[in-house]
């Protein structure tokens, strides 16, 4: 380990006088170089790394897909792409797709997204959440697809709320073309999975979706302060006058949006100023 910790120290001006440790005999050594090489993170180990994808060991190829995942270079993009087509390897092509989606090469859609004949349920999470790691658009039908899947629903939900992240105005556009699809959205508000219930939220509130109104209003009144946050931005969306808020979530809307007033974002900022101005003033102690 101490080893391990100088040589990462040292960094990229290690990685020729390893190189050729990528030859030894012993796959262990071959794996531990390629493991090096992917936390010193140098562009420099690239060419090695893709030359060990070919490695007849199984376990030191997923390292160097692994490796090139961490360095994030797309010069790595079209080597890993051919591995997707190595239908005999699949634990190579899920670490490729991790890979891919770490670097985050916008020429690796197609090829990701081809891979929905697979029956490979790991292979179709990876490659889900390497769709939204990318955050291309042109995914999105494509992850709307998933929605009704029990087991890779939740990724799916997760990687759109990813890739609207990226180009809100272009995924809501593109989300309102599929509104039969849409609507599954809106049940992942009652997941009981804090993180799915806020990736939902934001994305209602993307499409600004009305029939989603009662549902954020009821998630106000949880105790999970990120979804509550992302609920009370998706009802700014929809209707920043918030006509819709009862009474009984009131004090939790103000305590949310006097929060946002500090907020990064300036038309957040603006939206919940505006808003609190329709809400009573408090009583006098």
């Amino acid at each position: 380990n101490i080893a391990i910790e100088i040589l990462e120290e040292i960094g990229e001006k290690v990685v020729e006088p390893l190189s050729p440790l990528l030859e030894d005999e012993d796959h262990d050594i071959r794996k531990f170089v390629c493991d090096i090489m992917g936390n010193i993170g140098s562009p420099r180990a690239i060419p090695y790394l893709i030359s060990d994808l070919n490695d007849p060991h199984i376990n030191v190829a997923c390292a160097a897909c692994e490796a090139l995942g961490n360095i994030k270079d797309k010069k790595a993009t079209e080597s890993l792409l051919k591995i997707l087509k190595d239908k005999d390897r699949k634990w190579l092509i899920y670490n490729a797709v991790e890979a891919l989606g770490k670097i985050q090469d916008v020429r690796a859609v197609d090829a990701l997204m081809e891979l929905s004949s697979s029956k490979n349920s790991l292979i179709l999470f990876a490659q889900i959440r390497a769709l939204g790691e990318i955050g291309d658009t042109r995914a999105v039908g494509y992850l709307l697809s998933f929605l009704d899947s029990t087991e890779l629903n939740k990724a799916a939900v997760e990687a759109l709320a990813k890739v609207a992240r990226k180009d809100e105005k272009k995924v809501s556009s593109s989300l309102k073309s599929f509104p039969e699809r849409t609507g599954l959205i809106r049940k992942f508000l009652k997941n009981p999975d804090p993180g799915v219930k806020e990736k939902a939220a934001f994305l209602v509130g993307v499409i600004k979706d009305k029939e989603a109104v009662p549902l954020l209003v009821s998630l106000l009144s949880g105790d999970e302060e990120k979804v509550k946050e992302e609920a009370m931005r998706a009802l700014l969306k929809i209707d920043p006058e918030l006509p819709f808020l009862p009474g009984e979530v009131e004090d939790t809307a103000r305590e949310i949006l006097e929060v946002f007033l500090y907020d990064n974002d300036k038309k957040l900022r603006e939206a919940a100023s505006k808003a609190l101005k329709k809400f009573p003033p408090l009583p006098e102690e």
